[in-house]
């Protein structure tokens, strides 16, 4: 028995696989509101899992065919990103070095 065909975001594998890895399900957001911007301000969780799909979907699609330059700042923007609360001094000390590696 084979899954559906179609361009989906839904899959299933042959059934010979283990039941738990037979259904695959995916929770994406499909369709965005008129005024988005706003709505997701105010909803930060939905913002951020909004981010991670975007970034998901991206690195599945395309990590491969970008230079290795794009690939460099791509990382510096996350690293920007995640350590965005982090003073530009906190660097220098030996411990958040280890949580950067």
């Amino acid at each position: 028995m084979e899954g559906p065909t179609s361009s989906s975001r839904f899959e299933l594998p042959c059934i010979t696989q283990s039941l738990t890895a037979y259904h695959r399900y995916e929770l994406q957001i499909r369709y965005l509101p008129e005024h988005f911007v706003e709505s997701l301000k105010e909803n930060r969780t939905t913002l951020l899992y909004f981010y991670q799909q975007l970034r998901n979907d991206y690195m599945q699609c395309f990590a491969s065919k970008v230079s290795e330059g794009m690939a460099l700042q791509l990382g510096c923007l996350e690293l920007r990103r995640f350590f965005k609360d982090m003073p530009y001094n906190a660097l220098d000390k030996k411990s958040n070095l280890e949580l950067l590696e």
